[in-house]
């Protein structure tokens, strides 16, 4: 069997991945793309952090594992599939975010032999201890966009504004990923699991800027006047998920500079992030293991990042919850490429453990290993699923928002249906992602795809298994 290597980043933008003009930007992720296998129409489980995370976990989909929103706890008795592949010998690591609002503090849980990130205690400490340059100055916000950073976080109440450090090893992410190659190194005997979740470019927007010492300024890679504000999407107010983004978070209200500071940010934090990435490919081949890894580079969701006047995620637009997914299998090197069928984030497990020899199952997932390297006649998805805005009252599991991408490629369609607050019940909103690949041109119920869309979305809520324990807020 293979080893794994899994590296998880937080909230990039499917739109950012896909646009050429930006790959100078990423060219270790760039690099992956291209001597592996990328999939083109990957969606999460839910268009938000932790229910999505718990769906590749678990192979469930947010009602069944119970992790209704970015609040709600996943509880550590479910199965998790890395149980699995540790019953098959791997021995599994996860360094960085899991996002169960659980106990993460154990150094283990959640099928990992060994877990460690910001909850882990006295080990966390002492792992930024290791890496840290404690004679250089402190971390600090950039003065020049301390005033800009604070208008933005009044009208939004969203804390986005990072500090740039003058040492990489206080980055947290530079830790965790370090911190794997250590394990990796350390690891006597194959098969192994190593999971790394880096949290960049997810807000608050801390990134490395070491110039002074020798290293590379990573916060100012891309300036405000860099973004041209015409290339973005414009906004979406018939949309009832932008229009609920809008009256929270008051995006309208921000200036031309404000939008362009933050894209500039979050595209400097990719920029740092695929830093990170080429490290890790990098020890692969230092280590020996680049033959016999099988390595996956994927995010969790997306983020609007300054797309239609947006920021951040929790939308059914494509920059929000479609998610880049790249993997590379050694002894491929002849399939690589695009695939264009659909893959679900609860098809990831499973499918990259039977790449890597293993066999990992959920009643939710398909194995597409077979379909991805050979591109075989269509086994795969003919739609995927999520959900957002969770509720659980009366022993009754209820998602407000639901949308379903569905088609094979060439017939793209996506439709989401709103079924309760805080959104206009009884709406559907569907996208002929063919002839309108950037969702301008509302379709609604009464229409085809708007009528098949909201079919789909009746059954698939029809087919959810209660949660095997009753969801709980964090």
């Amino acid at each position: 069997m293979s080893n794994v290597l899994y590296v998880c980043i937080d909230e990039m933008s499917a739109r950012v991945f896909d646009d050429p003009l930006l790959a100078p930007l990423m060219p270790n992720i760039q690099a992956l793309r291209t001597s592996g296998i990328y999939l083109t129409r990957c969606y999460a489980s839910a268009p938000v952090c932790a229910p999505t995370r718990a769906s590749w976990l678990t192979g469930l989909w947010p009602p069944e594992h119970g992790q209704l929103g970015n609040q709600w706890v996943l509880d550590s008795r479910y199965p998790m599939l890395t149980d699995q592949l540790r019953e098959q010998g791997f021995a599994t690591a996860c360094f960085g975010k899991l996002h169960t609002n659980g106990d993460e503090s154990q150094g283990s849980g959640y099928g990992f032999d060994y877990l460690l990130n910001e909850h882990s205690g006295a080990a966390w400490t002492a792992a930024k201890q290791r890496w840290n340059c404690p004679t250089r100055p402190a971390s600090q916000y950039d003065p020049t966009e301390e005033a800009a950073w604070d208008a933005i976080e009044t009208t939004t109440t969203i804390k986005f504004k990072g500090r740039m450090h003058p040492c990489e090893g206080r980055h947290a992410d530079y830790v965790l990923a370090h911190e794997a190659m250590d394990w990796i190194s350390a690891q006597p005997v194959v098969p192994w699991f190593c999971y790394v979740s880096l949290r960049m470019p997810h807000y608050q927007l801390d990134i490395p800027n070491d110039a002074a010492y020798g290293g590379t300024d990573f916060y100012h890679r891309v300036q405000p006047g860099d973004v041209d504000l015409g290339t973005l999407l414009p906004p979406a107010p018939g949309s009832p998920a932008w229009a609920q983004q809008e009256a929270v978070k008051h995006y309208s209200q921000l200036t031309d500079y404000q939008v362009q500071l933050y894209r500039a940010r979050y595209l400097s934090a990719c920029a740092w992030v695929d830093r990170l990435v080429g490290d890790l490919v990098a020890h692969l081949a230092t280590t020996g293991h680049d033959q016999d890894t099988v390595l996956v580079f994927a995010t969790d969701h997306g983020d609007a990042a300054s797309e239609r006047r947006l920021f951040l995620k929790n939308t059914p637009f494509e920059e929000s919850w479609r998610t880049p997914v790249v993997i590379r299998v050694p002894g491929y090197a002849t399939r690589m490429g695009d695939y264009d069928g659909l893959v679900s984030v609860v098809d990831l497990l499973p499918t990259v453990a039977h790449l890597a020899g293993a066999c990992v199952t959920s009643p939710r997932s398909l194995d597409l290993s077979v379909q991805i390297l050979t591109d075989a006649p269509w086994l795969g998805r003919s739609e995927v699923y999520a959900c957002d805005f969770g509720s659980y009252s009366g022993g009754v599991v209820s998602m407000a928002l639901q949308s379903v991408a569905f088609g094979q490629p060439g017939a793209e369609a996506k439709v989401t249906r709103y079924t309760a607050s805080p959104f206009p019940v009884g709406v559907v909103e569907g996208y002929d992602l063919v002839a309108d690949p950037n969702e301008m041109a509302i379709l609604d119920g009464t229409t085809p795809i708007g009528i098949e869309g909201a079919a789909l979305l009746a059954a698939w809520q029809a087919s959810w298994v209660p949660p095997l324990y009753p969801p709980v807020l964090g």
